[in-house]
């Protein structure tokens, strides 16, 4: 059977002691038993400096891989096994009750994985009769958390594993000794080290027996933390180093082709391992599309797939024209998006102008927005023009809001399948055409979607291309916004179609 590679990998020190072993055996036990990668991933990471006991090789562990690749299941080993080896001896004599914690995208998602991954096996591994004395699940929402030992969970000694929500503020607690944080494209840079100022110091008293473990798979968005994370593990890497961060990253190498299917077995462990199967993972490139599966499975970052930019921001610039507006009372068509993690919406509308001319004008830009708040926009925006004939937005990121906006009578329109490559040749052609716009260097909408249309690229599909979110090298939701706006001005023969859920 062949066998994924980590495109970046720490080293194994062979003359290390690991507990990558004892991991393994606690969840073989549970019915888990760890497959190759997982199992190689446990031995770099639980290296200790000198010998069984002694402080952690690595006190940052991160870990990139695809979904479903088992990088939970494989985590949720290590707090469990050191729990169980119950108080952790410190310098000086002093010892301390072995502490773990565990969060995610949200303390929902955070407590399904904790419950289902780690306690719920083990407590299902203990004989009827010990159950009660050796474990003790507190499964409110709010304080999630296993409390064991392997006489008494009523020991002042005995150990601890809990969830917390995902904030800065949850994590000033305690001393922890572990830590993980799963999901971390989830969070924004900003976030990511708020959690890190403030889970760090809590490991501090543990003279480096504690770790901190940071998972993810990549995804399509660059705005996220994610990138600062890999930064720091390829330079670990690249540099040789055997101690601090530990890194292993499975990615597919750029430019190459994810639609080659020699390509998922050399990236995706899950593949080789047979957590999943080649023709599940054929259905569901036919289902979510090769961007979505090359992010999720194959973790292919944006910006590193190749493809071009669909417009030059040179011909935008050019086709200003300074003090032109679209003609009041007369029909006008819009277009949305923000950014997959609710960055940078963009609102553009398309109009003609006292010459006759298309012309595009940006008419909202702001930093972030929450699916309610593109609702609220879409409407306030309709409500102040009689005329508007239709919204294009894009259902991967705007389905929510658009569903709200067609409810309170926003004439909303899907700008997906045929229609998204349809949207991208429209925009080139009303360019070509002449389509203008008021902004000119300067304008802060328009700096916007000339930063946008930079960091755009593309991908070809049949003859022509299509625009690439997992391509595109930062936000695009201004260029997504301006053809969907182009796109459903040039149906006006069908201005009012409306969102529907299948």
């Amino acid at each position: 059977m062949r066998k994924a590679i980590p495109r970046y990998h720490t080293e194994r020190t062979p003359s290390r002691h690991t507990d990558g072993p004892r991991v393994a055996a606690v969840l073989t036990a549970l019915g888990r038993r760890p497959f190759d990668s997982q199992a190689r991933l446990l031995d770099v990471a639980l290296e200790r400096v000198d010998g069984p006991g002694s402080p952690w090789a690595y006190d940052e562990v991160i870990v990139i891989l695809g979904r479903r690749c088992g990088k939970t299941v494989t985590e949720m080993g290590v707090p469990l096994t050191l729990a169980l080896d119950g108080p952790i001896n410190l310098p000086g004599g002093r010892s301390a009750p072995f502490r773990g914690a565990h969060t995610a995208q949200n303390l929902v998602r955070a407590r399904e994985r904790f419950l289902e991954d780690l306690a719920e096996p083990w407590l299902a591994s203990l004989p009827d009769a010990e159950r009660k004395d050796r474990a003790k699940l507190l499964m409110n929402l709010a304080t999630t958390q296993l409390t064991l030992h392997p006489s008494d969970w009523r020991d002042r000694a005995a150990s601890q594993v809990q969830v917390f929500a995902p904030t800065a503020t949850s994590m000033r607690s305690a001393g922890l000794a572990h830590i993980g944080i799963d999901e971390a494209l989830t969070f924004t840079s900003e976030q990511g080290l708020k959690l890190l100022a403030a889970a760090r110091p809590t490991m501090a008293e543990f003279h480096g027996l504690a770790q901190m473990w940071l998972m993810s798979n990549v995804g399509l968005s660059m705005e996220s933390w994610l990138p600062e994370l890999r930064d720091r593990g390829r330079a670990a890497v690249e540099g040789g180093r055997a101690d601090g961060v530990c890194y292993v990253e499975y990615s597919m190498p750029d430019g190459a082709d994810p639609g080659d299917e020699s390509v998922w077995w050399g990236c995706y462990p899950a593949l080789g391992d047979g957590l999943v199967g080649v023709a599940q993972l054929r259905r569901d490139v036919e289902v979510v599309g090769l961007d979505m599966f090359a992010a999720e499975y194959l973790n292919r970052w944006p910006g590193a797939g190749g493809g071009f930019p669909p417009v030059d921001p040179a011909v935008w610039l050019r086709a200003v024209r300074p003090g032109a507006s679209i003609v009041p009372g007369s029909p006008v068509w819009g277009g949305v998006d923000v950014g997959p993690d609710g960055s940078e919406l963009v609102l553009v509308a398309v109009g003609r102008d006292a010459s006759g001319g298309w012309l595009a004008e940006v008419a909202r830009v702001e930093a972030s927005a929450s699916q309610r708040r593109v609702a609220d926009l879409l409407g306030e925006w309709a409500a102040a023009r009689p005329n508007l004939a239709g919204v294009g937005f894009d259902p991967r990121t705007c389905a929510t809001a658009a569903h709200w906006a067609a409810g309170a009578g926003v004439p909303v329109v899907a700008v997906d399948g045929a229609r998204w490559g349809q949207a991208l040749g429209d925009l080139l052609d009303r360019l070509g055409d002449g389509l203008g716009h008021p902004h000119g260097v300067g304008d802060a909408g328009g700096d916007v979607l000339v930063r946008h249309l930079a960091a755009a690229r593309s991908r070809p599909s049949g003859d022509s291309a299509v625009l690439s979110r997992a391509r595109s090298v930062g936000a695009v939701s201004g260029v997504v916004a301006l053809m969907c706006a182009v796109h459903v001005a040039g149906r006006a023969a069908a201005p009012r179609e409306s969102f529907r859920i299948m």
